[in-house]
């Protein structure tokens, strides 16, 4: 029996929001009632009625979003601490007996939603190849007259443009592609943290995976 456990995390990286909380507590800053209920939204959209897929992959050729409804889901939700609490998104293909496993984490007193994907073979043969996983495969909207703006950084490259801030217009119709290089999660050309600005509102990414990455 095979397990494959590709460890991609996205949204939010741990280091990240321990710094966010820690400070938050210090200084007495507040979550706003609105950040909360983003939050609480996407947590019933997405976890609780998981009627969007806001991952993917291909399996066997095919692109989830095309076969991710066929297969048996469930969903189970505990309560970590006071203000933590845990679902586990489960997919099982019925024919090959792969299991897709989403755990995430929501935290009550912070506008952030933590998850990781795994993959496990509970079949007596090898799986068809799975390949292209994006383990956060999601959709931005802009109104006709609003625009986003992709805050981002270079990463490091032992120079003087070390984790120098980048701003960047995304345009209609257009891709912006982040990587590093070699194979190391913030090497030259990127940092896996970024921050995708609208006029009221935004989205702050962070990659929690120490190889090679990419988001476009």
């Amino acid at each position: 029996m095979q397990k494959l456990f590709p460890r991609l995390i996205v949204f939010v990286y741990t280091l990240f929001l321990t710094v966010c909380v820690l400070g938050a507590q210090s200084k007495g800053v507040v979550t706003s009632k609105i950040e909360q209920e983003h939050v609480e939204r996407w947590v019933k959209r997405y976890l609780i009625n998981h009627a969007v897929p806001f991952f993917s992959f291909v399996y066997n050729g095919r692109e989830s979003p095309s076969f991710l409804a066929e297969w048996k889901v469930e969903l189970t939700e505990e309560k970590m601490d006071k203000v933590t609490s845990g679902y586990t998104l489960t997919f099982t293909d019925p024919k090959t007996m792969l299991i897709v496993r989403c755990k995430a984490m929501v935290y009550a007193d912070f506008p952030a939603i933590e998850w990781m994907l795994e993959f496990e073979n509970t079949g007596n043969d090898d799986t068809p190849i799975i390949e292209e996983i994006q383990a956060a495969d999601i959709r931005l909207f802009a109104s006709e007259h609003e625009r986003y703006i992709l805050y981002h950084a270079l990463g490091s490259n032992h120079g003087e443009n070390d984790f120098a801030p980048l701003r960047d217009i995304i345009k209609a119709d257009s891709e912006i592609t982040l990587a590093p290089k070699g194979g190391r999660s913030s090497d030259e050309t990127a940092l896996p943290f970024f921050n995708i600005q609208a006029e009221d509102e935004g989205t702050m990414v962070g990659v929690g995976w120490t190889g090679q990455w990419q988001a476009w």
